[in-house]
């Protein structure tokens, strides 16, 4: 996302849905879910405190009042959530027993967090910048007995140059009665006349507890068991091209031996709604010469590659306009340009121009921004017999893993209307 002008853009998601045996979901948002495999024989119900009927239900108790510290507390008498003040990070997560849900081993600043990965305009390399979003105000937005809601702000100045994003943060924590989690939002603010900049990406962060936490579950089609953060060091984890991609050498189950990323067998895939994604069975084959030109200079950095795309037109209309449509999968620090049967034509006939900041390549093709761009291709551009289609990403650097994915690219002809 660019951002040059003023904008303000809201990003939430709830923290919500956890168990004990059976869920207490929430109704404002679908619950983002964890599970704990040493969680599932506890009891389904919040019990009553001692000196209460051992089978005697607990009533649900209001939000507790807050009282500002350097450590402030949300509880509903289900779940309580304590942040760090002013910053806003989540130290304690305490729920069902547990006296923290989240990595004891950690910092408390790295257990809960908000973070964004942004760039400056105009900049060339791969990597953004990681800001962890501090706080440095905290306000009492809501405070009652059925809701409380914080809010933790950090305002942007000039002075502040390039050492954190250039907008203003205000990052929320609501917490509702009855409920057994807590919802969490950001709101980021731009001024027209600040820097321009480009946000990689901003996520919200839950780092949980190794000893409890052995089970994930994102979807109905994608839960399963997962390795353990230590399987990721030497020697049980050896670091592959990327250091995010650790191949399980001595894992400490061995059930995960040999294991890293394999979502490459899954494309196209079958589940994505959009219209937009052409799905497998209505995707077209491409016959013909497909020439790569790939390869690393003397200096250490990596030059833009090259294809080629022949095909064959028996007529050409050189009054009409014919048009290729490109579909990316993901790009990387990227420009892709296009040209009809002139390699060198300056300027190309289409430029995407530098996009992307997916970082898909080196994740195996996990995540990405979808592109699509329509060129109009002038009949005069083309002839009768063999066309040669040119694209090359333009870019080069240091990266192995700068450059794009091609979901599908399609030639068509003009539209004739038929005669009455």
């Amino acid at each position: 996302m660019e951002s040059i002008g003023y904008l303000k853009v809201l990003f939430m998601g709830p923290f919500s849905g956890l168990w004990c045996a059976t869920a207490m979901k929430s109704k404002l948002l679908p619950p983002i879910s964890f599970f704990s495999k040493r969680l599932s024989n506890l009891p389904a119900r919040i019990t009553a405190p001692a000196g209460r009927g051992a089978n005697q239900e607990a009533p649900t108790p209001g939000i507790q009042p807050i009282r500002p510290s350097p450590a402030v507390v949300l509880d509903n008498g289900i779940v309580r959530v304590t942040l760090a003040n002013p910053e806003g990070s989540i130290t304690g997560i305490q729920y069902c027993g547990v006296d923290n849900l989240l990595e004891v081993s950690n910092g408390e600043s790295n257990r809960g967090y908000w973070d964004v990965v942004w760039s400056a305009m105009g900049t060339t390399r791969t990597k953004g910048v990681l800001d962890r979003l501090e706080g440095t105000e905290l306000e009492v937005v809501v405070q009652n007995e059925e809701q409380v809601e914080l809010s933790f702000t950090r305002s942007w100045n000039f002075s502040l140059s390039e050492t954190v994003v250039p907008m203003n943060v205000d990052k929320r924590f609501v917490l509702l009665r009855g409920s057994s989690g807590f919802y969490t939002y950001a709101i980021y603010e731009h001024l027209a006349e600040w820097p321009g900049f480009i946000i990689d990406n901003t996520r919200t962060v839950f780092k949980l507890r190794k000893d409890k936490f052995h089970y994930m579950a994102i979807a109905d089609n994608r839960q399963r068991f997962m390795p353990l953060p230590d399987d990721r060091d030497p020697p049980r984890g050896q670091v592959l091209a990327y250091p995010e991609a650790v191949r399980l050498v001595d894992p400490v189950e061995p059930e995960f031996q040999g294991e890293f990323k394999l979502e490459e067998q899954k494309w196209p895939y079958s589940f994505p709604a959009s219209e937009d994604f052409t799905p497998a069975d209505q995707r077209g084959k491409v016959s013909g010469r497909l020439l790569l030109l790939d390869r690393k200079k003397e200096n250490g950095t990596y030059e833009g590659t090259a294809w080629q795309i022949k095909f064959t037109l028996d007529a050409v209309d050189a009054n009409e306009t014919y048009t290729l449509q490109v579909a990316l999968a993901t790009a990387h620090v990227s420009e892709v340009q296009i040209r009809f049967n002139k390699a060198d034509e300056d300027p190309p006939l289409f430029t995407t121009g530098v996009i992307g900041r997916d970082n898909t390549i080196a994740r195996h093709g996990i995540h990405g921004l979808y592109w699509y761009f329509t060129v109009n291709v002038p009949g005069i551009w083309l002839s009768s017999g063999e066309n040669t289609i040119f694209l090359r990403q333009k870019m080069s650097g240091r990266s192995p893993f700068q450059g794009v994915m091609y979901d599908y690219i399609r030639f068509e002809g003009p539209s004739y209307s038929r005669p009455a």
